[in-house]
């Protein structure tokens, strides 16, 4: 039935990845009925390690460098009308019981749960995702709209085309420049809360961004993203905390 539903809606999962062969959280938690439906999107230098693990891989050249760059790759060249892109280190939980906040790991029939919903939600939103576990317990309901979204993004690839929405117009905070883009355009998203993500590496673990992104670059970025969104960005300088990343004295980050 699920997978007659999804032939016919025609979706596919990315997973966006670099540097993190031996750790894949994200697809080892994707139930097998939905990992063939899902691609890992490395650089070509790692295509075989992936499949030689039993994993999907739509690989891209290794002169695409950056997750915003990689982004654009599966805009253009994979993605369908209705794709998700999920980072690569997730675990992902679903509220108890309806009415509770108190999380427990996704199920194969969450995941199923999880999908259709998201899939269905794309006919009437342009871009739709899964929210953070931190956080959720202060979300007791089962959606929000009109929000950020970060992670775990769904999107309608004809309108990002429609309107020349690109990922790799940032070189960081990319998904930042997207969303505030569709929002000021006039669309609207919607973030699911029912279930969430968290991070089973913690932030900035070795591989992906953390193997190029600087303070220099984060800080250019985030006064990029001001000048592009001057009625809803603030730039604010974030001081070295032990939740700070490692290779960084502190952070110029932004405010939405």
């Amino acid at each position: 039935m699920v997978d007659f539903w999804l032939r016919r809606r025609q979706i596919k999962i990315f997973i966006p990845t670099q540097g993190r062969v031996d750790s894949q959280y994200t697809w080892d938690q994707i139930p097998r009925k939905w990992q063939q439906y899902t691609s890992i999107v490395c650089p070509i230098s790692e295509r075989d390690e992936h499949i030689s693990r039993g994993r999907n891989v739509a690989p891209h050249p290794n002169n695409c460098k950056g997750i915003s760059k990689v982004r654009q790759f599966i805009l253009e060249k994979l993605a369908p009308e209705k794709f998700f892109m999920i980072d690569d280190d997730h675990r992902t939980f679903r509220r108890i019981e309806e009415g509770s906040t108190k999380l427990a790991l996704a199920t194969d029939k969450d995941y199923d749960w999880m999908f259709e919903n998201l899939v269905a939600w794309l006919d009437d939103f342009v871009h739709v995702g899964v929210g953070a576990r931190g956080g959720n317990l202060h979300q007791p309901v089962p959606y929000v709209e009109n929000t950020r979204i970060n992670n775990f993004h769904g999107f309608r690839k004809s309108v990002l085309l429609k309107h020349d929405l690109r990922f790799d117009d940032m070189e960081l905070m990319e998904d930042l420049d997207i969303i505030l883009s569709i929002l000021e355009l006039g669309y609207s998203n919607r973030l699911m809360t029912e279930m969430c993500w968290n991070h089973a590496r913690g932030s900035n673990a070795s591989g992906g961004c953390s193997d190029y992104r600087d303070y220099e670059m984060q800080r250019a970025a985030a006064y990029k993203l001001k000048d592009r969104h001057p009625n809803y960005v603030t730039v604010v300088d974030k001081m070295k905390t032990k939740y700070s990343w490692s290779n960084m004295p502190g952070r110029t980050d932004v405010r939405v």
